[in-house]
Parts: C-alpha cells; sequence; structure tokens
C-alpha cells in the first residue's frame, strides 16, 4: 500500500497518510493537526501530546474482527466535563472501512458507524434525557450518559477533521443483551455508532504488536511542593489526578499533568485515615496503593449517617476503592459497566443475582485528601440507590449540579459499581496492619452464617445413629431395653440446634435491614 505524503504547513516537516481514506494525521516533529489535500495540506492547529493513561494498545498494532484483518491507525483523547480523560482508537479495515476502540475503565468497546434513519428520536441532543428508552435491531437500548467533552489531545491518522478543544457532545447507551451505542452530537447529520465490549484476546492482536502489561508494575511517584505552604506532595498518578488535597495545610489543589494550582483551603478539621496515604496492599491477587481519601455523609430525619472511603491506585488495573463505615464494615469496589435495566423499583438483576433495594439518597463530599481522577470538591452532591445480595452490592450514582454549575455545563450520567464485603482480617492481611477496629452490629452486605447442606446432612444422620443405636440395644439386651423418653428427648435437642440456627440467621437478616426504609421484613 503506498502512502500519500507531504510536507507539514506548520514546522516543514514530511508527513505520511497511510490510510486512503484518512482526513488528518498528527505531526510527528510539532504535533500540528494537519489535513489531508493531496495538493496542498491544511494546517489546522497544534494539539496536545497524548497523556499517558496505561493503555494496553498502541498505533501500528493489528488484529482481526470476524477474520477482517485491521490496523490501529491513530487515537483521540477525550476530556470529560469531571476532568477525566478516555482514549477512542481508530481502526483501518480493507476497503476504507473504519471502526473504533473506546477504551474507559480498564474496559474496551468495539464500534461500527450505524445509519440512522431520518427523522429518528436519537438525533437531537437536547431532546436525549438520561433512562432514556430506544428501540434498536430489536433491542432496547437505554441512555446512560450524556455530556459534552472536547478534544485533548491525537496521534496519527483519524477519519474526521480533529481540532484541539473541539466540543465533543455525545450520549452513551447500553441494552440488557450487551450491546453498547454512542451517538455523536458534534457533526450534522448525528452519527450512531453500535458495537459491544471486547478484549484484547477476542481482537486476535498480534504477537509482534507489543501489547500486554508486564509482569512487575511499579507505581511512579512524582514529587512536588504545595503552591500554598510549599509542603513536599507525592503524586502516584500524575497524569490522571485532577485534584490533590495537600495533608500539610489542607489546600486543595487542581492538579493538569503534575501541575498543580492552588484553589483553596479546605476549612474542615483534619481527619487522620486508618490507611495512610502511600501505603500498599494487595487485594484480589493486585498490588494497590492508597491515592485518596474521602469522607461522605447522608442526612436523614435530621441525623448525619458518615462513611469513609480510599481511593486505590494500580497502573494495571486503574481506579479501585475500599469502603469502611463508621461501625467498621468495609467493602470493596469497582466500577462496572452494568447493562440492565436502570429504573426507580426495588429489585434488579445482574449475573443470575437479585438485588434489593436497601437505601436511596443525596452523598455529600465532606473531607476529601490526596489525589483523585476527577474535580472532587467538598459539597459535591451525587443521588446515591445502593442494591444488596450479600455479600455484593451495587451502587447507582448520579451527580447532581453544584451553584458553581454554569448553564452551558452538561454532564448527566449513571455510574455504577459493584462492591464485595471485606473482613477486618483481610484488610489486616493485605495491609500489614494489627489491632484494626472489630466491625459492631451486622453490615448491610456481610454474609449470614450459612448452615449448608453438610450441616443437615449432619444433623439427620445423627438422628438416624440415635435411632438405630437405641433399636439395636433393645435387640440385643430385651432385657434392658433403652428408655424412649430419653430417647425422644435426646432427638428433641439434636433437632433443636438447627432451628436454633435458622433463628440466628433469621435475626441476622432483620438486624441488617433495621435503619433501611426498604425493610422487607417490617410489619405493616
Amino acid at each position: 500500500m503506498k502512502a500519500r505524503t507531504a510536507v507539514c504547513p506548520a514546522c516543514g516537516g514530511p508527513v505520511a497518510f497511510q490510510v486512503s481514506s484518512s482526513l488528518v494525521t498528527i505531526c510527528d516533529f510539532c504535533h500540528s493537526v494537519v489535513a489531508r489535500g493531496d495538493k496542498k495540506p491544511e494546517d489546522c492547529g497544534k494539539i496536545a501530546d497524548v497523556a499517558d493513561l496505561n493503555s494496553p494498545l498502541s498505533v501500528g498494532m493489528t488484529g482481526s474482527v470476524e477474520n477482517k484483518a485491521f490496523h490501529v491507525t491513530g487515537r483521540v483523547q477525550y476530556k470529560h466535563p469531571s476532568g477525566a480523560m478516555w482514549n477512542e482508537w481508530y481502526l483501518s479495515f480493507p476497503g476504507d472501512r473504519w471502526g473504533w476502540l473506546a477504551e474507559a475503565q480498564g474496559n474496551l468497546y468495539l464500534m461500527f458507524e450505524q445509519r440512522l434513519k431520518s427523522g429518528s428520536a436519537l438525533a437531537q441532543f437536547d431532546a436525549i434525557e438520561l433512562g432514556q428508552s430506544f428501540e434498536v435491531r430489536d433491542e432496547s437500548l437505554k441512555v446512560t450518559e450524556k455530556a459534552i467533552a472536547e478534544v485533548a489531545a491525537a496521534e496519527g491518522e483519524i477519519p474526521w477533521a480533529v481540532r484541539p478543544g473541539l466540543p465533543h457532545s455525545y450520549a452513551d447507551l447500553k441494552s440488557e443483551g450487551g450491546s453498547i451505542g454512542t451517538l455523536d452530537f458534534s457533526s450534522s447529520p448525528t452519527r450512531f455508532f453500535l458495537g459491544k465490549r471486547v478484549t484484547m484476546e477476542s481482537l486476535g492482536m498480534t504477537p509482534n504488536s507489543g501489547w500486554g502489561a508486564p509482569k512487575d508494575i511499579t507505581v511512579q511517584a512524582l514529587q512536588l511542593n504545595c503552591p500554598k505552604c510549599a509542603g513536599s506532595l507525592e503524586l502516584f498518578a500524575p497524569d490522571q489526578s485532577l485534584r490533590v488535597t495537600c495533608p500539610n495545610c489542607n489546600a486543595l489543589l487542581d492538579a493538569d499533568q503534575g501541575k498543580l494550582k492552588y484553589l483553596e483551603t479546605l476549612s474542615t478539621r483534619k481527619i487522620k485515615p486508618v490507611l495512610p496515604l502511600g501505603s500498599k496492599g494487595k487485594l484480589q491477587g493486585k498490588e494497590y496503593t492508597v491515592v485518596g481519601f474521602m469522607r461522605r455523609h447522608v442526612v436523614y430525619e435530621g441525623k448525619t449517617y458518615p462513611w469513609s472511603e480510599y481511593l486505590l491506585y494500580n497502573p494495571e488495573v486503574n481506579f479501585r476503592w475500599l469502603v469502611k463505615t463508621d461501625d467498621s464494615h468495609w467493602s470493596f469496589v469497582e466500577q462496572i459497566d452494568f447493562p440492565g435495566n436502570i429504573t426507580s423499583g426495588t429489585t434488579i438483576r445482574y449475573q443470575g443475582d437479585s438485588y434489593r433495594l436497601f437505601d436511596r439518597g443525596d452523598a455529600i463530599v465532606s473531607y476529601v485528601v490526596g489525589e483523585f481522577p476527577w474535580r472532587v470538591t467538598v459539597g459535591e452532591t451525587s443521588f446515591t440507590s445502593d442494591y444488596i445480595a450479600p455479600p455484593y452490592m451495587l451502587s447507582f450514582e448520579q451527580t447532581l449540579p453544584t451553584a458553581t454549575s454554569g448553564p452551558e455545563t452538561v454532564n448527566q450520567e449513571i455510574a455504577v459499581s459493584k462492591g464485595v464485603y471485606v473482613t477486618v482480617d483481610e484488610i489486616e492481611k493485605a495491609f500489614s496492619l494489627t489491632n484494626l477496629r472489630r466491625p459492631l452490629g451486622v453490615g448491610a452486605i456481610q454474609p449470614a452464617p450459612k448452615m449448608g447442606y453438610r450441616f443437615l446432612y449432619s444433623n439427620i444422620a445423627f438422628l438416624v445413629a440415635l435411632y438405630m443405636i437405641s433399636t439395636l440395644i433393645g435387640l440385643l439386651r430385651p432385657d434392658r431395653r433403652p428408655d424412649g423418653t430419653l430417647l425422644m428427648i435426646a432427638m428433641g435437642f439434636v433437632t433443636l440446634y438447627p432451628i436454633i440456627v435458622l433463628l440466628y440467621r433469621w435475626s441476622y437478616e432483620t438486624q441488617r435491614w433495621r435503619n433501611s426504609d426498604f425493610n422487607p421484613y417490617a410489619q405493616s
């Protein structure tokens, strides 16, 4: 395949268009966006270097989809309204066909453009609402996010006229069948892309692609000084951190690629985290570093219910959370793709389990320290709904607008996370700690003691054994037949034990739901 070559109009360096249908390419020398015109390339302005987001992909990699080979020709990095960034990789297929891979939260989504019907309700950005359903190819897709991002960086060849700072209006949709849809309102007419979640293995990446995270990944920390108090700071994820709180003076700092800017001093008392910032622990086979700590709370009937959240970072799997309630119950939390039906109902299903609504409310941030991958502020409020199926919890969060949100700000999203109960002993072992506070009462997703089939079988076997022993003695010694009353008492005690266990489990469940407005055991 012959490459089309040209001279960059900004710096005079050579640029090449490897794909005949590419519209722009990024100059390797000055990072200008060069639009293709076979006689006179047009300089569209310079664009920032792409940020290192620890992606397993790179320009030049190859793979295949349904036996059709592709080349990764370029990528665009977008900045979310929250400040977070994500990659979109462009795949060139034979016959000038394009696809793209969206990469977010460590997941990959393969998308291809689909034609929208004339006059489709999907084509109007202002008419789209969060939770709205649309029928696409006999599937019901629900709108899970609506926002306006902007182009932050790019590299390689791209099939559309990318420009730095270009606004990107979009809406994301998901179906229970696993389909993913994206509406792109940045051009006219509106473009619609449909696809599904994929893995590197399913894409058949070639061995020489260079893909693959190293077996041992070291978190590189960046040493900086607070612009307010000049105290030393250590950033563990400088390419992704957007907010940093100085532990010395409580100053809230804006972080942009490791560059710090003072915003304000938080007027809250200092809180000492149980897990110190910078401490390392191994959970679910991965080593994480504690990079951030926050306190959140809900207010219900005039009473405040607080909890703590620890932000964990591993460059291979990105961010996770450890959540600790004030009665010392812990859970390990990760953001997930929830393809199910997001409704206001009291039960939902996910991966074969039925989850019941436990609580709803406005969760408010009251304290932050450390670094975070979004522009967190004290007072930030999210409407949350928690569904439980012990030892698991599904949490739905929608960030609510604040007084500082301008009318032009559009960021409507339902973020879904899944938590699993973690014992105090597991936390102590993971972080090499001792004497952590033991939990009080029954936690919302603390698993109840198991009785199991073995327990029941053992109990029945013991009853049978008692009866057989009594019968055998009666046959061997007819003159000294065992007292039937004592036998009935003994069998009664054996039968009583599983009843006591069942009552204990029942008490366990009623205690779990005691403070929930959706208590299924509450009397009418």
